[in-house]
């Protein structure tokens, strides 16, 4: 349930989070913000980018940082997710 890399929760969780929530009678409005890092694969098997890990680790920790209860965050694409 959590990607082992960025210690986010992975695709299972988010949608079984989301799954619950929207079946509360009691869920007001809600919104869903979905981030994609432009052209990150084409970067990333590039000989030349070695850091691709860690640019997920770090906008992982960036988004988690940001963010107060009851708001969430977690992967939906990718390997891990």
């Amino acid at each position: 349930m959590t990607d082992e890399l960025t210690g986010a929760p992975n695709r299972r969780a988010v949608l079984g989070r989301l799954k619950r929530l929207l079946r509360r009678n009691d869920c007001g409005p809600c919104s869903i913000l979905i981030l994609d890092i432009d052209h990150f694969k084409d970067n990333q098997r590039s000989s030349r980018a070695r850091g691709g890990d860690d640019v997920l680790k770090v906008v992982a920790d960036e988004v988690r940082g940001s963010l107060m209860e009851p708001r969430f965050s977690g992967g939906l694409g990718g390997g891990n997710s």
